[in-house]
């Protein structure tokens, strides 16, 4: 029909010229409000598209960037989608989205939580697309092979033992003879210990690999 290869041509527009989507998303959000559901599943196969591209790319005009980063949020409101082929196709997109690693940590825990929520969809083929997803989630998470939670609680406390009192910094020392002076002196910078803020970055990413293996293993019953 006319509307799924309307679709199918947004797709294939959204990866080969993704600037000249980005400058123009508004279509693509008409897209999403129509009746048609191939036209709905055109649209969220170009925004998945269009987010790969442009965390592929370097660096984006002001504008573009402010459109491209609501790419995933307009796809995600469709999982409730009367249509069980476009909830299905946004699961199917979120899939893609892991196996290309365009996905930031924050972004990999709300694709887990919300995407998850259709494995208890009334629709066979949406319950399918959600055990692929589980299955993505798994393999190309961005934290380690394995998601053992007590290997990670382990690093994490002794990342966290290694962390000074109350995250203490260094400062510049004050000279005392610009004290006596009288002399008006400047605020000293903070010195941060670049080992410290390795730790503290290492320290985050554990406890959001944490969180992300607390929403698989509470899906663990329903996918085995």
């Amino acid at each position: 029909t006319a509307s799924k290869n309307v679709g199918g041509f947004l797709a294939g527009l959204a990866s080969r010229a993704p600037l000249m989507l980005l400058t123009n998303v508004h279509l693509l959000q008409e897209m999403l409000a129509s009746d048609a559901y191939t036209l709905r599943c055109g649209a969220i196969s170009a925004y998945s598209q269009l987010h790969i591209q442009s965390m592929q790319m370097q660096s984006l005009p002001e504008e573009i960037r402010e459109a491209a980063s609501g790419l995933l949020e307009l796809p995600m409101r469709h999982l409730h989608d009367i249509s069980s082929f476009v909830r299905a196709r946004v699961l199917q997109s979120f899939g893609q989205l892991c196996e290309s690693r365009a996905l930031s940590p924050e972004n990999f825990q709300q694709v887990a939580e919300r995407g998850l929520t259709r494995l208890q969809d009334k629709n066979a083929n949406v319950r399918r697309g959600a055990l692929q997803l589980y299955c993505k989630l798994l393999e190309f998470n961005p934290y380690c092979a394995a998601l053992k939670r007590g290997a990670l609680e382990e690093r994490l406390r002794a990342l966290e033992a290694m962390m000074p009192p109350a995250a203490a910094v260094d400062t510049q020392s004050v000279d005392s003879k610009d004290a006596e002076s009288g002399d008006e002196l400047a605020v000293p910078e903070p010195v941060v210990d670049p080992i410290i803020q390795e730790r503290k970055m290492a320290i985050k990413l554990l406890e959001q690999a944490l969180k992300l293996e607390a929403v698989l293993r509470d899906y663990l019953p329903t996918v085995s």
